[in-house]
């Protein structure tokens, strides 16, 4: 119901602009030649074709990786920063007199595998259970100052900084 009215709005619409282009167009008393009839077809059609042919270039290159590394201007590779995980590394119940135990990283690597085996090599981990709980975008993680592969505990209250 929602996606019909919407469709209703968005037609209402395109009917208003084109009634309004109709009467604009027919209020001006100048001819229009064939000449100009057909270069304006003729600009018409180009741009579409130009602007449909860079958004084809700007999804493929973007799906086959010609995007994952950038050349700043002074001709240098910048490759793109990951994104970080959230990492909660939970200490299991060895015996009756021992507490669980739960950890939370924050962890610069793009990967959830990569991501838990530096956790729980960092952690010294053997017998905990380790899963990815969130992302956090690269720009973020650069505010913090953190660096790609850095792992950091967080403490329960503390703001984190790098």
């Amino acid at each position: 119901m929602k996606s019909a009215f919407l469709i209703f709005v968005l037609l209402a619409i395109l009917g208003v602009t084109l009634w309004w282009a109709i009467y604009a167009w027919n209020a001006v008393d100048v001819e229009m030649s064939v000449h100009g009839y057909v270069a304006m077809t003729l600009g018409i059609i180009f741009s579409l074709v130009i602007g449909c042919g860079l958004m084809a270039l700007m999804f493929y290159s973007s799906r086959h990786g010609y995007d994952d590394a950038v050349m700043n201007y002074e001709g240098v590779v910048m490759q793109q920063k990951p994104d970080g995980r959230v990492v909660r590394l939970f200490t299991k119940h060895l015996s009756a007199e021992h507490h669980s135990l739960e950890q939370w990283f924050v962890v610069a690597i793009g990967d959830d595998d990569k991501a838990k085996d530096a956790v729980a090599k960092s952690a010294n981990a053997s017998e905990e259970v380790v899963e990815i709980v969130g992302h956090i975008p690269a720009a973020t993680l650069a505010g913090w100052g953190m660096t790609e592969g850095e792992v950091q505990l967080i403490l329960p209250g503390e703001p984190i900084s790098g």
